[in-house]
């Protein structure tokens, strides 16, 4: 458990990097054709993501590098990224999904329940998010053909979000340093520093050919 000056701490280094983040974005943003609207997507992300912002001092948040990217693809991803989350502000029960979000090795996981649930919305589904006892995953009840249901979500195992989210900083990273915009999924998680490692170098390939071709190119 945490003493209240180590709360204190991490809410100071949450808000420094909030604060700088923004201070970036404010600079860079008005070269780009649509950089009003990813500065706007990120005043939302910040008021309703901020409260609930856990610093790891060892685990980056997947969204930091998001936030701190300029570049119309990503001011394009982030106005995608705040309309979720204020639509997630409308579902009942969403309360817990703030919590999940705002922790670096439970985002991607969350995330991935948040688009299930926003899909099932979308189709026309009446949906609410609960949560069982003592868990940190979330169930949803809805109602299908008449019938009330619950669908339990399956997501990532801890371990396995560890992994992915290693992964996708890495590859986050190594495509800043080339110059390149990374979209998509992963098919699998690689499991270790060795599959981490060749993932950077299949990118890396990728990225040769892809400015050979002037065309995208998938890994």
């Amino acid at each position: 458990m945490k003493t209240e000056d180590e709360n204190t701490e991490t809410e100071s280094r949450s808000k420094t990097l909030w604060d700088t983040t923004l201070e970036t974005q404010k600079k860079l943003s008005e070269k780009y054709v649509n950089g009003n609207d990813g500065l706007e997507a990120f005043y939302k992300i910040r008021r309703l993501l901020e409260p609930h912002w856990k610093h790891e001092p060892t685990v980056a948040h997947p969204l930091t590098a998001r936030l701190l990217m300029v570049s119309e693809r990503n001011y394009e991803r982030l106005t995608h990224i705040a309309r979720k989350f204020e639509e997630l502000t409308t579902i009942a029960g969403s309360d817990f999904m703030w919590e999940k979000l705002g922790v670096a090795r439970e985002y991607l996981g969350a995330a991935f329940e948040i688009d299930f649930i926003l899909r099932l919305r979308h189709a026309g589904f009446p949906v609410r998010i609960t949560r069982p006892a003592s868990s940190r995953t979330v169930d949803i009840e809805s109602r299908l053909d008449g019938r009330e249901v619950r669908i339990e979500i399956t997501s990532l195992r801890e371990d396995d979000q560890l992994y992915a989210l290693k992964a996708f900083m890495a590859l986050q990273n190594a495509a800043s340093n080339e110059g390149a915009i990374l979209g998509g999924k992963m098919d699998r998680i690689p499991r270790s520093t060795r599959a981490i490692a060749a993932l950077l170098m299949r990118m890396e390939e990728a990225t040769r050919q892809a400015d050979i071709s002037v065309k995208p190119v998938v890994i």
